[in-house]
């Protein structure tokens, strides 16, 4: 479904991604882990096309979309939930809701896909007609990631969910992304760490810029460069 092939990226003199490669199928769960400042927020910026690439080749669905306006590439169903959520303070839950179905593919869902996220996160129901700007850290969260599924995702790209939560919010996230996964949407995930998920297909582990593993969640666990790199061991 998605096919990074070699990409390098540069912030003014300074190489960001190196010769970066990644491949995510149709309906697979992909986390890609690493330190923070290592490029996992530029690889994803990169593939949604918030950033451009110096050089390699994006596709999603066998077509090309470096260069390709952001609207364009949220039409053909890849939704970027940043880290950053970048809410709109001063309008309702609800007109936020609805702000992430403005494309004409999501226009067309926009009730269906109301509804599931208002099952999905029931709190947002309960206080649809507050402003964005009342919501605690992981309300905020719940509703960024909403805000992306009203947009009728096929692919999601998801940036650190878990960022400044506590504990038991991380869980309550991290299991609502497990069911949006069982539903069949695609996901590629960056977080910190490895334990995230239940339904993580394959990790990705990012240092300095390029991969340093590939492998299975459970392969990931086992490896001893990864262990040292997050355990310090």
């Amino acid at each position: 479904m998605l096919k990074v092939d070699k990409v390098n990226f540069f912030y003014s003199k300074v190489q960001i991604l190196r010769n970066i490669s990644l491949r995510v199928n149709d309906g697979e769960f992909v986390s890609v882990i690493g330190p923070n400042g290592h490029g996992k927020s530029t690889l994803l910026k990169t593939i949604c096309g918030l950033l451009t690439p110096i050089s390699g080749s994006i596709k999603f669905e066998n077509k090309e979309i470096i260069g390709l306006p952001v609207q364009n590439i949220v039409d053909m169903g890849l939704v970027y939930i940043a880290e950053d959520r970048y809410l709109f303070p001063e309008m309702t839950i609800l007109e936020n809701l609805k702000m992430g179905a403005y494309s004409r593919r999501a226009r067309a869902k926009e009730e269906e896909n109301l509804e599931y996220v208002f099952h999905l996160f029931p709190k947002l129901k309960v206080l649809s007609k507050h402003f964005a700007a009342s919501l605690s850290g992981g309300e905020a969260r719940m509703l960024a990631i909403a805000r992306g599924l009203m947009s009728n995702p096929k692919f999601l790209a998801i940036d650190e969910p878990s960022f400044g939560l506590a504990p038991n919010l991380k869980v309550k996230v991290f299991k609502t992304i497990d069911e949006i996964k069982r539903k069949g949407t695609t996901i590629l995930l960056v977080e910190q760490s490895i334990i995230t998920s239940k339904c993580i297909d394959r990790v990705y582990a990012l240092e300095d810029g390029k991969f340093v593993f590939e492998g299975t969640k459970e392969d990931a666990l086992k490896n001893e460069s990864i262990i040292k790199l997050f355990l310090g061991t």
